[in-house]
């Protein structure tokens, strides 16, 4: 791994990327359902503008390695290190992402100029001082011949950091189109987490949740072979377990201040838990718990949010999204209902870090994080193995 660039460092190499930059992020979630692709023009700091989106799934093959990949990872002391399917499925990834950028390369005129990659979560330790996720920035640089910005979360961590969320920075620049506030912004992945945004908006507050997508889709999958519950029909059918329901809120896991951040196989306790429970009724404790633990999220915060914006897979769930304006306050939307793209937001935000990154600018803040300070991340691959690095 290189190192991270510092701001002289970015200063330095600024002749390499103008004041405004064309990024493509990449984004695969813990829901492992596929790779979102953004493109944007954008400066890191005010403005931006998205030209276009992309989504390619991942067939029953390429989730069944990273399921694998992931069973490997969980006695990972390195996170350099690659045994099992690991280094098996660090390739695939690879290659998918090249594979796919390359299309979008093909198909448009846009003269991208740098990638933010995020490869794969398949272990997420900050109290170890390890995230890992797979894919190789160096090889995909070579792959694609555009150069990438890729390894964003692991500097944060290394300075006491959870390493996640690190999406409040595209929130911060988001939120400038919005005109209320505190507004939070919610993202219902394979785990949730969610951004308040005040009048301050330079000091986001933002934090991991608890459970998202992917306990119910793991259900499902599991009973039926469907990849997830399509818009939430059969929690809507089920009748939530209130006795379990409490049990599982009582995860001291949920209890721990933030800053804090999940790995999405946290919660596999919840799924024991339901599983001697019919289907619809399972999704639908599960659901609940999925909503209330993102709403349990305003106790921790300096006000009450005046607005609730949610991106991501789960605003889909039309049962989940019920649920959780039943337990808050204040308005719920999707991010369409604000001219945001919710299934993209995550993409977005991987094209802005990796042009916040290249200018030394911060990705994450001590009340994202909990990093001692604001920091900048990532690090900087050019093809054929010329790489941008140094002291943190």
């Amino acid at each position: 791994m290189g190192a991270v660039l510092t701001r002289q460092q970015a200063r330095r190499g600024g002749g390499d990327f103008g004041k405004e930059v064309l990024a493509l992020g990449l984004m695969s979630g813990t829901s492992m359902d596929g790779i979102d692709a953004a493109v944007l023009r954008a400066d890191g700091e005010a403005r931006w503008e998205v030209l276009g989106h992309f989504h390619r799934a991942y067939d029953e093959a390429m989730r069944a390695l990273l399921t694998r990949a992931m069973e490997d990872a969980r006695g990972l002391q390195d996170r350099a290190a690659r045994p099992g399917a690991l280094g098996e499925a660090e390739d695939a990834v690879t290659r998918a992402h090249a594979e796919f950028v390359n299309d979008i390369l093909a198909m448009s005129d846009w003269p991208v100029e740098l990638i933010g990659f995020h490869g794969q979560t398949v272990l997420h330790a900050p109290e170890r001082g390890l995230t890992v996720q797979i894919g190789d920035g160096r090889a995909l640089a070579d792959l694609t011949g555009v150069p990438v910005v890729w390894d964003m979360r692991a500097n944060d961590v290394a300075h006491g950091g959870q390493g996640a969320p690190l999406a409040p920075a595209w929130h911060l620049a988001l939120a400038k189109r919005l005109s209320m506030r505190p507004v939070m912004f919610v993202n219902i992945g394979g785990v949730s987490n969610v951004t308040w945004i005040g009048e301050d908006e330079d000091m986001p507050h933002a934090f991991d949740t608890g459970p998202g997508n992917a306990l119910m889709d793991d259900l499902v999958r599991a009973r039926t072979g469907r990849p997830f519950d399509e818009f939430g029909a059969l929690a809507a059918q089920g009748r939530e377990n209130d006795d379990l329901l409490h049990i599982l809120l009582a995860n001291p896991a949920l209890l721990r201040p933030p800053p804090r951040s999940f790995d999405r196989n946290d919660f596999e306790v919840a799924a024991e838990l339901v599983r001697e429970l019919p289907l619809q009724d399972a999704l639908a404790t599960l659901c609940r718990f999925t909503a209330r633990c993102i709403a349990d999220a305003a106790s921790w915060l300096p006000k009450p949010p005046a607005l609730w914006v949610v991106a991501g897979g789960g605003r889909h769930n039309r049962t989940l999204m019920r649920m959780l304006a039943e337990e808050v306050d204040a308005p719920v939307a999707p991010a369409e209902a604000v001219e945001m793209d919710g299934d993209h937001m995550e993409a977005e935000c991987w094209a802005w870090l990796a042009v916040r990154s290249v200018k030394g600018l911060p990705i994450s803040w001590p009340t994202t994080t909990g990093a001692r300070k604001p920091l900048s991340g990532g690090v900087l691959s050019w093809p054929n193995r010329h790489e941008e690095g140094g002291a943190a």
